[in-house]
């Protein structure tokens, strides 16, 4: 096994090696297969679909200080196509939930709110009379067992750890390995906008992105929402820029307003693990997800993370929006436009009626393709779905759509 990932890994390299050298010579890929002339890499897409390689990109080609233009994947879909909700009750008879609530320091409508929309880009999927039909549960999702009635996963899934709640009946339906060790990746970030949006009170606020920030995100090979150094981007930009494109420059420019510095938002993401009872596999080293050895959790905590952020009203309209146009600025007059490709590729497949309402993925290769989602089934039930360690971005799409065609409303 060990051998076969050496391999993979070495495929990689020699996969973004070309791509380099392509984009050398003024030709850049699309996540659709399209090869476009005159195109600096930086324009790729910076989820995860330069040639599938990676949730992070681009690899390497201009800086974004040049050229930082993100161009969203032709089909990519402005809206979740099956996001119709019956609303219905919040919780199955015996049990509870929390209703998502208005917060009180952010409204979900100023979140949502955006000098420019690309479409209904900016609009959150949930309308305002589906809200009360989203719900968080109200037990620690990372300290749910399992029980006689938890399926067990094994191979009908390519990851090899994954995890998925009931959130009604306070109930693990079905996992593989959940208990164990895993890297986040870029999970990660939703922590990361968790902790930014308990801290934020002005979204209008603008954060000058500087040149560290950009050589850190191309010296890592970080993905990125191709900020410029010396852009002014907008506090909610930045939330959007978080979780949409995974944007590694957005977290660091949110760590540094919010806390000071990189170092301190982190210290803030440990104590909000502690404060959710996450488990004692949970710590915090960045903010981005970037590997590092003692950066780790279980599939179990991160869905509690994404169970709390789904509770956080100014959170869920980010994780629940499809694509998103940033305000206009001086190096970007028309916006930057931002995606996000899980939600547009699970929409069209075979879900037994589930609506899958939010989701953030992640790759390193030290943890492979990762996601967390959140969906509402045909019966109004309410579901969170994590998995780690798939072979490819799209496996980990099948994985989370085999998971709640096979194992919801039963």
């Amino acid at each position: 096994m060990q051998k076969y990932f050496k391999r993979q890994d070495r495929s990689l390299k020699r996969l973004k090696a070309s791509v380099m050298a392509l984009a050398m010579a003024g030709m850049t890929i699309f996540g659709n297969g399209t090869w476009m002339p005159g195109a600096n890499l930086s324009q790729v897409y910076a989820s995860e679909n330069l040639l599938d390689i990676s949730e992070y990109g681009p690899a390497g080609g201009q800086s974004p200080a040049a050229n930082g233009m993100i161009i969203a994947p032709a089909g990519t879909s402005t809206t979740e196509a099956s996001a119709n909700v019956n609303a219905g009750t919040a919780s199955s008879s015996g049990t509870s939930s929390v209703v998502i609530a208005a917060a009180p320091s952010i409204s979900t409508t100023s979140v949502a709110a955006s000098s420019t929309q690309e479409t209904s880009a900016a609009t959150p999927v949930t309308t305002a009379s589906q809200a009360s039909s989203l719900v968080a549960s109200s037990v620690n999702l990372a300290k749910l067992s399992s029980d006689g009635s938890t399926a067990s996963l094994g191979d009908t899934v390519n990851s090899d750890y994954a995890v998925l709640y009931d959130l009604d009946r306070h109930h693990i339906v079905a996992e593989k390995n959940s208990s164990k060790v895993i890297y986040p990746a870029s999970m990660t970030k939703i922590m990361t906008l968790l902790v930014a949006v308990e801290h934020i009170s002005n979204l209008d606020d603008k954060v000058t992105i500087t040149q560290d920030i950009v050589d850190y995100i191309y010296k890592h090979d970080a993905s990125n929402c191709g900020f410029a150094a010396g852009e002014q981007v907008t506090v909610r930009d930045l939330l959007y820029g978080v979780i949409l494109p995974s944007g590694a420059d957005a977290v660091m420019a949110l760590s540094r307003y919010v806390a000071g510095g990189d170092d301190a938002f982190v210290a803030l993401m440990n104590q909000k693990a502690k404060d959710l009872g996450l488990s004692a596999n949970a710590h915090f080293v960045n903010a981005t997800g970037l590997y590092h050895k003692d950066h780790h959790l279980t599939v179990r905590d991160m869905a509690e993370i994404l169970n709390a952020a789904m509770a956080n009203p100014t959170a869920r309209t980010i994780l629940t929006t499809p694509s998103y146009r940033m305000t206009a600025t001086k190096q970007h007059p028309s916006g930057l436009s931002f995606s996000n490709l899980f939600l547009s590729r699970i929409s069209g497949q075979d879900k037994n009626g589930v609506s899958v309402m939010a989701a953030k993925t992640g790759y390193i290769s030290q943890s492979m393709y990762c996601a967390a989602s959140y969906a509402v089934s045909a019966n109004g039930r309410h579901y969170i779905a994590v998995t780690g360690h798939a072979d490819s971005a799209w496996a980990a799409v099948y994985d989370h759509a085999r998971m709640y065609k096979n194992y919801t409303d039963k």
